[in-house]
Order: structure tokens, then C-alpha cells, then sequence
């Protein structure tokens, strides 16, 4: 075994080998062995210097161990000579300050041997370990002869002194191990520290003191009633300081990083838990628990060189006793934890060593680790094994596959330690699915230090920026602002950051589809453009991120021309989105750097995507666009009239195309693709007088469904590209040119007297009829088809209806083609010679602009709607499709229906044609989950749901059918099935048994009178139905379920008033939320489930009466009323119950205070109880109220969750023998004001309520430490130096943790720099009282840009940046 420095209280160190000691019993032994074995037992226990030279070093192999815990574990003695040597060399000047001066080590051995009084050198009279230690024996001490050779055991079991270098100095009889091989003897004494409530910390004016024997005989496994031990006086010994743990050597050549602050588990009941000081008496069903942590700060990563420390930091190692807990951190490892071995195989092999750091194989990324691990409650205890799960063997604890630490401040020595507070990243560790790391969302965080932004400013609410940050590094390469890791540690330093030209506006921005600032160039004045041949040059500067200009800096412009003109635009490599429209008027050309990851640009100057298959802007001087086949999509500028050839191949590789910006221009495409272009293209180039052609022949203007051109004055029909079987011929045709109707589905054919024929006009065509609206126009049209030698067609059937319809018959069905103005509803029926007629189909543009109707229900018969069928019907709210077999919808059938509420089919198949998304083009907010098909129907899309029925409850079944009931003028929606029968009610069908949802208002009266087979109100059902309405309650016997959000935000008005009382009644969440209500009556129904927010927001609600209200859990049935149950009803003022049990209260959470409302307006809501139930409710609710009971207020629960938990935040801000007080004021006002705010809702004498100690916390001390905002210290900006390249900025952004006033330890400290103790001084950043020193008095400053290692402390709390 190696050798290791222990430090003690002032500095002074000695050496020895990590074991125990155990007496032999030899007789002779080498005296300079003895005396120098001997002499570094006592330096060590009474904080002398020992430093063995020489031969006197060989004690290190063989003679002299102290107690094996992590925090003297050494090196090992294979360690080459340069490790000795650091070890030995020390900085001698800090060590002369800390040391006392007792001469040298050698003049002290020999000097102590003269001074002794006893015969038997360092030895007593019974040769017992306290004499070594500088403490008088104690009774039952094991006696050894003097002379006695002190040897090295490794096995705590088979030593018969311990002596512990851990809090102060210890000599302690062995435990005998763990507890399964305990084998100590019980009558050994023991030394403990002289001050456990501290953590083992002594000062010179409490000198230790060793206990008395152990009256339960060495300790005990058990949890019940460990304590640590107390201290009983004796002789007093030189305090020695806990041992800091070795620092692992990093072995990738990257900056150690500092050590996390320890933290308690991260339990939801628990805000935080108590460090375990050994002081605590445990009841004896506490629970120890030991696990892997939740969070990654301290996970541990694939190649990490690691010591026992780090493991226990990636461990949760805490006690449940009753509702507290305690736990354990890395500098409890020897005293109440240690860690047996582990093993990175599954325990197929295990490691035992821990005196070196272990390296984590690089190949157990994403794998458990396997601990095994032991516990004791105090130190005089034997070792219990933690058994994690029903006596599993070990910890499972997983290993992350890597470690990135992104930096706020660059680091000027690659070995000085990293502070976490200037760790931008909260995740350091990423599994192998979430390895890449954004670096875009952590610069902002820069950028507040620089300039002392608020974080909670919103971007554009940003000034414009100076400078740019050119990005992290990484071993002093510049990584990818997409940064993706291999394995192991990755540690990213800031680069610099480069000044913004005046001639530019760069701010802070977020882009649309993206959560995270870029810098974004969002303006320029005139002066940035560089002059050339042509228009000027806007060159976009490296480490710009984004280019979105802005027309005045800050709005975006809806209109996309630059304010000045620029020929050419040059866009970095650092450019990763640019918003299109905003740089769109570029005259000449895009230029993008072919480093560019995300964009290029074409030989003809063209703004592409990386892959090219985006053309996303295109110079206005680009008069012929070519765009190649594979090319994806086309954005054209704005008023385009240049000319686009589509090199596409196929249908299906038509990119999508901004045609509707081109004015006046033309396209060409590929032969045999005209009929594709007219259907994809069509309604974009509709009126924009663009014109069509195959290879640059024949032009023909673009219209939505058909091509035309203009020959002497006329308009000639030339192409008509349609799926209607009937069509009527376009307005404004005066010709129809030859083969007009090649390829299309149209049979008949609508048209009127004034337009000619060619005689092979029908030719290839299915065109067997024509028609047309004007019966006095048939001669003129059978006179025509004559004159151009028609004779393939014949007059269809067709005539106008009774009730004003245009319909066609053939092949004895009946098409709808036109309806007259002012239709309100429509049900698929016309009246021809007085006899009603149920239509088969629903022409193109039949209702087409229609704004009149409202409702529409299709019988079986129709099976086809046409093209535009409903477009632009903007009142229509309900369609029902009666079709039970099949039927189809061709595009834009419902497009700019914006009112549509619900469309449902019965029909077991749907075909939508050309893929027709009706939800999404539609243009209805009120349509989403309302497109309605029955349990298994085929062809439907995502968008279209089945009911599916809720199991828990009896009479929920499939639907059979869809039906609209005409509900006194509104149309409800309704779910049948009249195949099953009724569970809940005998004898009767489930025939319109759920109402699915609204539509349409009611008659005069504004009731909405559902059938009274209605027995559940579906989600959503009557949801923003905004027309004033009431419901017709009394007449719902069957009524048993109104589901979440059934009325909320509608019109809803008047009393609702359930009368069902057979079964319980369920309300869900938000039933009434936001209605205008101004009274619910529940006192005839049992309520099964009221939901928490079912009458949240109801603004004209004024009394509210509850008979039975229960809730179901675990199986029971449970009277409860949720919290914040009439949140927002301002009106509220009285609340009736009926019962004499009074109901549950339900709170948010456990020991929230109740409120009916918000705590504001409770006070003014009268509670009404039967007579004689008054101080039953008072006693039941009064717990609630406040949140405790009784029992706990007196017992002290409410004060101490008052002090840990609920205002645990503001602890900081008090002094510390004041916050008690402040706790105590606090529970007494909130006990009392909230049994007031009790007292006062029922009418009771209100009790003398104090002051809220809340609003004066100032008479408590309280002060903010900063002296002010917080803020404003935090976001304090940054001196920023430039150097000598007056573009290159050197900042120091250091970035500070999210409680920037607390360092590591706990200490306060300044802007940025961690508080310690070096030699009795206190180091801070800035003048920062001393804790020791009186009020008013400052300790010591340090420079804070000095970036020399701080000195090493004495006394640094773990985790704290040395």
C-alpha cells in the first residue's frame, strides 16, 4: 500500500499506509522501526508533522496503517518514484503557517522520547492506544507491552485498535466487519467525535473529549435507537480535519471538473431531507434506501476515472424515518457507507481495490453498473450489507455512454478545475438516442451575462446586438452548433465573440418553428452594400445565424421587398435559417458558402436547400427558371411573369409550386402531363393569366378545372380536366374546340344557347347528354349541335323542382344541380310535379356559395357529392351522410365551410377523392374530433373518429347509426344502437341514448329539448355552441352522465337542475366551464363523480346546491368536493347542503388549505347546512381549511413542514436565530385565518386573527443579502476589453448557477467566485462578511481575475471549488 497526506486542522500532514493496527505480542523489534512507527501514530493524532526519511520510510510498507476509509485510501506501491515525489513535495511556506512549530520532525521524535515521564517511551504504563493517541486509557482497553511492534492487517475484524483519520483523531476497537462475519469485542472503547451534531467538526475552544464505553457492548445493525454517540469529557487531543478525498486524475487530456454540491433524494413528499450527523435516535421500521440517482449531473459515463466518491455522487443513499429523512453523501464514506465492490458485467467480476481511481470500461454506455454496498447508523456499529430488492445482491446503477460539459468562460489553464456554475448545459450525461446537443439554446444565456438581460425577457422585447458569438470549441477545434459526441468526457469552451458592423441590425430572435434564439439579421441601412458593375452586394457577416429582415427593424413586414435594392446577396456558413419572403426581391443572385450545411445556391444564382431539392428563392431577374426533375418545391418571387419549365417526368414528381405569386407568366411541362398540371396547378393560376404549354407550343391559359384561349375575340374552350359526371360549362365560353372532354368523366353536359361547337367536340369523350337550366333555350342549342355536326349526343332529362332545384335525371337517377337562394336546410329531397323525390347525387358547385344553409342530411340514396359541392358554405354546422354502404366525397366538397361543428356517415366504406383532407380545408375551428364514422368502416382518414365506448359504466355501447334530432330548431347529433337493450333502464333500447354533439340554434323560447332517452351528454357536445340556450333538465329521467366539457364555454343560460334519482349522476371535468349559469341544483341527484373545474369561470353563477357527492377510489365510494371547485364565479354567494354527513373536501395536494373559490372571494360565499348539522360540518371541514389537524399543529408537523417545506425558499433571507420565530408567526396566522375564513362562510363569530407576518417580514430581520433585486446582481453586465484586432472581443461571461448567491458550501459569496477558509481567512470575489466576523466587519478581498489556483483549504466543504 501506498502512502497519503492527511491533513489536520492547522495544515500539518503525516503519512501512513491505509490498513488497520493491530498489537502482536513480539517481543524485539528494530527501535527505529518502533519510534518511527510510533512517532507517526502520535503526529498523526496529535496534528503534528511526521515525514519519515530514509530507512524510516520502510514503516510504510509494513508496520503502520490507519483506518481504510475513501478519504485516506492512497497510492499503490507500485506508484513510480515522480508519484513519491509528489506527495512529498509540498508548497514548504504554506505548510511552516499551518503546522505548529514543534521543530523538525526528526528534532520532535527525539525531543519527545527525552521528554517523557514514563519509563516506557511512547508507550503508557499499559501500552493501551489512548497513550498513543494523547488520551488516558480507558476501561477494558487491550494491553500490549511496551516495545509492543504495531502491525498492518488489512481485515477491521482481525485488528484489535483502529485508529480513524477522518474527523478528528480516533482510536477505535474494530466492528468486527459486516454484520454477517461481526466478531468484535463488545467491552473495546471507543473514541467519537466531540462534536457529531456538526458533521465530526472541532475547533481549539471544544477540545474532544472520548465517550464512555458503548452500554449496547460495540453497536448494533439494527436501526432502532442508533444514535452517533456522545462525547463524555477526558483529556483533550489536537482536532484533526476530515480527509478530502483523493481527486481523480483525468486521463482525456480535458480540465477536471469541480466536484456538485451534495444533495438529499429528490423525493416528491420531500422538498429536501437532513444530512445524517449520527446524533438521531431512529425508530426501528426507518428504511434505508440506496439507489441510482434521477437526475444526470452526477451520472456516471463510459471512460470516467472514477474513485468511491464519484460513485457514491451518482448514488441516492438516504434513511425514511416515519415522514423525515436523512441521508448520506461521499463524505460519510468509512463512517456510515462504504462501498464493498463493483462490477461492470452483471457480477460476473468485481472490483474490490478502491485505493486507485477505477476506469469505467469505454464499452458500458447505457449498461447498469453493479454496487455492492454496506451502512451503519453510527460508528461504533458493525457493517450492514444494503440488500436493494428482495435480497438482491447489489445496486443497479446505469451508466451514461458520455459526458459533455458546454462552458460559459473560457479557461486559461487546461488544469484548472471547472466550476459548475459556469456549466451552461443542466444534462451532462445523453444516452445513445439523445447524444446530439443543440448549442443554439444555450447562447442566449451569454448574451444575458454580456448586456444583464432579464431571462425572462421575451425575445422581442430584445435591443438589437453588437456582437456576435462566434461558437464553443473543443481541444481547440470549433465544433458544429449540431453538436453530436462519440463516447466519454467532451468539454466545449466559448470562442470569441466579433463586433457587429454599424450597418447592420443582428438581434436575439426566434424563427419560426424553432423554441431558441439565433442571431438573426433582421435589418440593414444602405451603407452595408458594397458597390459593383451591377446593383450592390449585401455580404451577410460570419456567425450571423439567421436572416429575417424586417421592414423597420422590429415588425415583420407583410410585404417582402428589401428597402433597398441589392443585387447580390452572400450568406455565410454560419447561416442556418433564413425566413424566404423577407429576402425574396434579390435582383440578380443568392451566393452561399459551400460550407454551408444548410443551404446552396445554383449556378444561375438560385437560394436552394443544402440538397437542392428546395428551391426557396429565386432572383427577380431570373426570367427562365428551369426546375429539375427530383426538385421538391418551387417559391417564385412575388408577381413572377417570367417563364418555369418543369422537368418532371411524372405525375407524382410535380413539386409543389407557389403559382399563385406569378402574374402574367408561363410554364412549360412535359408532354402527357397537361391534364396532371390542370388538376394540381389549377386553382392557383386560376385568374392570373398565366398561361400552360408542352414543349413551348401551344399556349393556353389556366383556369381551376379547364384550359382556354383566346382566337379572334373568343374564348375557346380547350380542355376540361374533372371527375363530375355532370358539368356546367364555365361562364364566358364561346367555343368549345375539339376534344374538349377527351379524358374527363363528364356524361352530361349543362350549357346555354350562346356557345358553339366543333363538330369533334365530344369526340373520345364520355359526353352522352347535354341540358341546360332555360327551356326556351333548347332549340337554339339542338340548332347549333346541328350546325357543327354534332350527332353523338341527345338531350338529357332535367327540369327545376317544385321547391326552385335544377336537377338532371339519368339513367333514372336524380342529380341535384343547382339550389335556390336562401335554402336554410337541406335533408335530399326535391318536389317534382307535387311528389316528393329523394335525390341519388350532388353535383359539382351544386350549393356552391350558398350562405344561407345551415344544416344538411343526406338520405341512403346519395352516394356521390361533387366537386365544390357545399365550397363556401360559411353558416353550414351539420352534415349527415345516410349512405349505409358507400359514398364519395370529391375535393374541395366542403372547403371554406368555417361553421362546420360535425359531419358523420354511416357508410361502412368513404372514398375521398385525390386524398381530401375536409378537417384541414374546411377552415372550421369547431370541427376538430367531430368527423364521425361507425366502428369498423374502411377508407375514412386519421381525422375521423368511432366512438368507443367507456367500459366503467353500464348502457356505454358501440354505435349502430348516426341520427340528428331536430332538438326545438337545434340539430343534436345522436349515437343509436337499437339492437341492444338497456341495462340501466328495463324494457327499453338504447335508441338515442348520447348526445355527440350541437348544432344550429333553437327556436323561440332558447330551450334545446333533447328526448328523453338521453342517458349521457357526450365530451364536448354543446362546447362554444355561442347562441343563448337552456336545457329541458326535468324532462331528462334517464340522464346519468354529462362528460368533460360537455357545455363548457357555450351560451348555455338559466338553472340546470338533474332529476334523475335512480342512479348516482357523473359530472366530469369542466362540464360547465365558462357558461352563463345562474344556478345549478344537484340537491335531488347523487353526484358520483363531480369534476374538479365542472363549474369553474361561471361568471352569473349565484347559488350552487349539492345533496349527495361522492367519488370512487380503491373500489370505495367517497364523499368529495374538489378544491377550487367555483374558482372565477365571481357572483357565487351561497352553497346548499343537503345532507347531514357532511361532504368530503378534496385539496390540490396533501396539507394545501381548502377553497370552494380562490381564498379572495371564499369570504363571501354563505354555506347553508340542514338545521342542527352546523358544528358537524364546522369540526369535518375545519382540518381542511387550514390543511392540518389539530393533532398535527400541536405535535409539530405544521411547523416543521412550515420550515422545511413550504417556505423553505426564504430561509436564506432571515437571520438564523430569528427564522424559528418568523415559522412560528406564520402557522399561527395561517391556522387561525383559515379556520376564520370557515367561520365566516358559515355565519360563525370569527376569532382575533394577528397580523399576516408575511407582509412585514422585515420585523423578523429579514433582509436581502445583495441589498435589493437579486436580479440586478445576477444580470450585472460584464466589463468587455478589446484587444488588439479591434474586431475580435475577449468576454468574460462566466455564467452562474440558478441560486447565484450560495456557492458550492453554502457560503455567500460574490459575482461569480466560490467562498473558502485558507489559514482563518475568508476568500471571496467581492467584500463578503465573514461568518465568524461581528456585524458590519468585512473579511478579506481577493482578485477576482486573478487565475492562479486558489490556496488549498483546511477546512473546504466538498464540493467546493479549490
Amino acid at each position: 500500500m501506498g502512502l497519503k497526506k492527511l491533513y489536520t486542522a492547522t495544515g500539518a500532514k503525516i503519512f501512513g499506509t491505509a490498513s488497520t493496527v493491530k498489537t502482536i505480542g513480539a517481543a524485539a523489534a528494530a527501535s527505529a522501526v518502533i519510534a518511527g512507527a510510533a512517532a507517526g501514530v502520535h503526529a498523526f493524532t496529535s496534528g503534528r508533522d511526521f515525514t519519515p526519511d530514509g530507512a524510516g520510510r520502510a514503516i510504510r510498507t509494513n508496520q503502520v496503517h490507519f483506518d481504510g476509509s475513501e478519504n485516506t485510501i492512497g497510492k499503490q506501491d507500485e506508484q513510480t518514484k515522480n508519484g513519491e515525489s509528489e506527495i512529498y513535495e509540498r508548497d514548504e511556506s504554506a505548510e511552516e503557517k499551518q503546522k505548529p512549530q514543534t521543530g523538525d520532525s526528526a528534532s520532535y521524535l527525539f525531543e519527545n522520547v527525552k521528554q517523557q515521564e514514563k519509563p516506557s517511551g511512547l508507550l503508557d504504563r499499559d501500552g493501551t492506544a489512548a497513550a498513543i493517541a494523547g488520551t488516558v486509557p480507558t476501561a477494558g482497553a487491550a494491553s500490549v507491552q511496551p516495545g509492543t511492534v504495531l502491525d498492518i492487517v488489512k481485515d477491521p475484524a482481525a485488528a484489535d485498535i483502529v485508529l480513524h483519520p477522518s474527523d478528528v483523531a480516533q482510536a477505535t476497537p474494530p466492528t468486527g466487519g459486516d454484520t454477517a462475519n461481526s466478531g468484535g469485542n463488545p467491552a473495546q472503547p471507543s473514541v467519537t467525535p466531540a462534536n457529531p451534531s456538526t458533521g465530526g467538526e472541532t475547533t481549539p475552544n471544544q477540545p474532544f473529549r472520548p465517550t464512555a464505553p458503548d452500554s449496547n457492548g460495540g453497536g448494533s445493525s439494527s436501526s432502532g435507537g442508533e444514535t452517533g454517540g456522545a462525547a463524555a469529557p477526558d483529556a483533550p487531543v489536537t482536532p484533526v480535519t476530515p480527509v478530502v478525498p483523493n481527486k481523480p486524475q483525468q486521463t482525456d487530456g480535458k480540465p477536471p471538473e469541480q466536484t456538485s454540491e451534495e444533495k438529499g433524494p429528490d423525493i416528491p413528499w420531500f422538498d429536501s431531507g437532513t444530512r445524517y450527523d449520527g446524533t438521531v435516535t431512529l425508530p426501528s421500521d426507518s428504511e434505508v434506501t440506496i439507489a441510482g440517482r434521477i437526475d444526470s449531473t452526477d451520472a456516471l459515463y463510459a471512460g470516467q476515472v472514477a474513485n468511491d466518491a464519484d460513485i457514491v455522487r451518482a448514488l441516492y443513499a438516504y434513511v425514511m424515518a416515519g415522514e423525515k429523512i436523512y441521508y448520506w453523501t461521499s463524505s460519510d464514506l468509512g463512517k456510515y457507507i462504504r462501498i464493498n465492490r463493483v462490477s461492470f458485467d452483471g457480477g460476473k467480476t468485481w472490483l474490490t481495490d478502491f485505493s486507485n481511481n477505477i476506469e469505467i470500461p469505454k464499452n458500458a454506455g447505457d449498461q447498469s453498473m453493479q454496487i455492492d454496498m454496506s451502512y451503519r447508523f453510527s460508528e461504533n456499529s458493525a457493517w450492514t450489507e444494503y440488500r436493494p430488492d428482495e435480497g438482491n445482491a447489489y445496486i443497479d446503477c446505469t451508466v451514461a455512454p458520455h459526458r459533455i460539459l458546454v462552458l460559459g468562460r473560457e479557461l486559461t489553464d487546461k488544469d484548472t478545475e471547472i466550476p459548475l456554475d459556469i456549466v451552461l448545459n443542466s444534462d451532462y450525461s445523453y444516452n445513445e438516442f439523445s447524444r446530439r446537443l443543440n448549442l443554439f439554446a444555450l447562447q442566449r444565456r451569454l448574451y444575458e451575462k454580456l448586456y444583464g438581460w432579464d431571462s425572462g425577457t421575451s425575445y422581442d422585447e430584445l435591443p438589437p446586438i453588437d456582437r456576435l458569438f462566434s461558437g464553443w470549441t473543443e481541444d481547440g477545434r470549433r465544433v458544429s452548433w449540431d453538436y453530436t459526441c462519440d463516447g466519454g468526457r467532451h468539454v466545449l469552451q466559448p470562442s470569441d465573440f466579433v463586433k457587429v458592423p454599424e450597418n447592420l441590425t443582428v438581434r436575439l430572435k426566434i424563427n419560426k418553428g424553432m423554441t431558441y434564439e439565433l442571431q438573426t439579421l433582421t435589418g440593414f441601412d444602405e451603407s452595408a452594400l458594397t458597390e459593383d458593375e451591377g446593383y450592390g452586394t449585401l455580404t451577410i457577416p460570419e456567425y450571423v445565424q439567421a436572416v429575417a429582415l424586417e421592414t423597420d427593424g422590429r415588425e415583420e413586414s407583410p410585404v417582402t421587398f428589401l428597402p433597398y435594392l441589392v443585387g447580390t446577396m452572400e450568406i455565410p456558413a454560419s447561416v442556418v435559417y433564413i425566413k424566404p419572403d423577407s429576402i425574396s426581391s434579390v435582383l440578380d443572385a443568392y451566393h452561399v458558402a459551400e460550407d454551408n450545411e444548410c443551404y446552396a445556391s445554383t449556378k444561375d444564382g438560385i437560394l436552394t436547400s443544402r440538397d437542392g431539392k428546395e428551391y426557396l428563392a429565386i432572383p427577380e431577374n431570373n426570367w427562365d427558371v428551369t426546375v429539375p426533375e427530383g426538385v421538391t418545391s418551387v417559391r417564385l418571387p412575388e408577381s413572377y411573369s417570367g417563364t418555369v419549365t418543369l422537368e418532371a417526368q411524372s405525375e407524382d414528381q410535380l413539386p409543389s409550386v407557389s403559382f399563385e405569386k406569378m402574374l402574367c407568366g408561363s410554364v412549360i411541362v412535359q408532354p402527357g402531363l397537361l391534364n396532371a398540371f390542370v388538376t394540381k396547378y389549377g386553382g392557383q393560376l386560376n385568374g392570373t393569366g398565366t398561361t400552360v404549354s408542352v414543349d413551348d407550343k401551344a399556349k393556353y391559359e389556366v383556369h381551376d378545372g379547364y384550359l382556354t384561349h383566346r382566337e379572334d375575340g373568343a374564348t375557346v374552350l380547350d380542355r376540361v380536366v374533372t371527375d363530375a359526371e355532370i358539368y356546367r360549362l364555365p361562364q364566358g365560353i364561346d367555343r368549345i374546340a375539339a376534344n374538349a372532354f377527351a379524358g374527363s368523366s363528364v356524361k352530361i353536359l349543362i350549357t346555354d344557347a350562346k356557345t358553339s361547337y366543333a363538330a369533334d367536340s365530344f369526340k373520345d369523350s364520355m359526353v352522352s347528354y347535354v341540358t341546360c337550366e332555360d327551356e326556351t333555350q333548347k332549340a337554339e342549342i339542338n340548332k347549333k349541335l346541328d350546325e357543327a355536326g354534332v350527332a353523338e349526343v341527345e338531350f338529357a332529362a332535367s327540369g327545376t323542382s317544385d321547391d326552385g332545384c335544377f336537377y338532371v335525371q339519368s339513367d333514372g337517377k336524380i342529380v341535384v344541380v343547382n339550389v335556390p337562394d336562401g335554402i336554410s336546410e337541406y335533408y335530399g329531397e326535391i318536389i317534382i310535379d307535387g311528389e316528393k323525390k329523394t335525390v341519388d347525387s350532388i353535383a359539382a358547385h351544386a350549393f356552391d356559395g350558398c350562405t344561407t344553409l345551415e344544416y344538411v342530411s343526406l338520405p341512403e340514396t346519395v352516394k356521390t357529392i361533387g366537386v365544390s359541392a357545399f365550397e363556401n358554405c360559411t353558416a353550414l354546422s351539420g352534415v349527415l351522410l345516410g349512405s349505409k354502404d358507400s359514398v364519395t366525397i370529391m375535393e374541395r366538397a366542403f372547403n371554406n365551410c368555417t361553421n362546420l361543428r360535425f359531419i358523420a356517415s354511416n357508410a361502412k366504406n368513404m372514398e375521398l377523392k385525390n386524398d381530401y383532407d375536409i378537417l384541414s380545408e374546411s377552415g372550421s375551428e369547431t370541427l376538430y374530433g367531430q368527423l364521425w364514422c361507425l366502428a369498423g368502416s374502411e377508407g375514412f382518414d386519421d381525422s375521423w373518429s368511432c366512438y368507443e365506448p367507456r367500459s366503467d359504466w353500464r348502457d356505454e355501447t358501440d354505435i349502430a347509426e348516426f341520427r340528428v334530432i331536430d332538438c326545438n330548431g337545434a340539430n343534436v347529433l345522436y349515437g343509436c344502437n337499437t339492437e341492444d337493450e338497456s341495462e340501466l333502464w328495463e324494457g327499453s333500447r338504447l335508441d338515442s341514448w348520447i348526445a355527440l354533439r350541437a348544432a344550429g340554434s333553437p327556436a323561440e323560447g332558447g330551450t334545446i329539448t333533447l328526448p328523453e332517452t338521453t342517458i349521457a351528454i357526450n365530451n364536448y357536445c354543446f362546447a362554444q355552441l355561442d347562441c343563448a340556450f337552456t336545457i329541458n333538465w326535468e324532462e331528462l329521467p334517464r340522464l346519468v352522465r354529462i362528460y368533460d366539457s360537455a357545455f363548457a364555454r357555450s351560451g348555455l343560460t338559466g338553472v340546470i337542475h338533474p332529476v334523475q334519482s335512480t342512479y348516482m349522476m357523473l359530472i366530469r371535468n369542466a362540464a360547465f366551464y365558462q357558461t352563463n349559469i345562474v344556478e345549478a341544483d344537484f340537491s335531488e341527484v347523487s353526484l358520483e363523480d363531480y369534476g374538479e373545474s365542472a363549474l369553474v369561470d361561471c361568471k352569473q353563477l349565484q347559488s350552487v346546491s349539492f345533496g349527495w357527492v361522492s367519488r370512487k377510489s380503491d373500489g370505495e365510494f367517497m364523499s368529495i368536493i374538489p378544491n377550487g371547485s367555483f374558482y372565477g364565479c365571481d357572483a357565487l354567494t351561497d352553497l346548499y347542503f343537503t345532507t347531514e354527513e357532511p361532504i368530503g373536501l378534496l385539496a390540490w395536494y396533501p396539507h394545501a388549505p381548502f377553497q370552494f373559490a380562490d381564498g379572495i372571494y371564499d369570504r363571501n360565499i354563505r354555506i347553508h347546512v340542514s338545521e342542527g348539522c352546523e358544528e358537524r360540518y364546522f369540526r369535518a371541514w375545519k382540518p381542511m381549511f387550514i390543511g392540518y389537524t389539530d393533532e398535527e399543529i400541536e405535535n409539530g408537523t405544521y411547523y416543521i413542514d412550515m420550515s422545511m417545506s413550504q417556505l423553505s425558499w426564504m430561509e436564506w433571507y432571515f437571520p438564523e436565530d430569528r427564522w424559528p420565530e418568523f415559522v412560528q408567526a406564520v402557522c399561527d396566522y395561517r391556522a387561525i385565518h383559515g379556520e376564520n375564513n370557515l367561520r365566516a362562510m358559515m355565519g360563525m363569530e370569527l376569532l382575533e386573527e394577528p397580523e399576516n407576518p408575511e407582509e412585514h417580514k422585515e420585523d423578523y430581520g429579514y433582509a436581502d443579502p445583495f441589498g435589493g433585486d437579486w436580479s440586478d446582481w445576477f444580470y450585472a453586465p460584464v466589463d468587455v476589453a478589446s484587444d488588439e484586432d479591434d474586431n475580435q472581443i475577449k468576454v468574460d461571461t462566466e455564467i452562474t448557477d440558478e441560486n447565484p448567491d450560495i456557492t458550492q458550501d453554502g457560503q455567500t459569496a460574490a459575482d461569480g467566485t466560490a467562498a473558502g477558509e485558507t489559514g482563518g481567512e475568508t476568500v471571496t470575489g467581492e467584500s463578503t462578511p465573514s461568518a465568524d466576523a461581528p456585524d458590519g466587519e468585512e473579511s478579506a478581498s481577493a482578485d477576482t481575475n486573478n487565475t492562479e489556483p486558489a490556496p488549498e483549504t483546511t477546512d473546504a466543504a466538498e464540493g467546493e471549488n479549490t
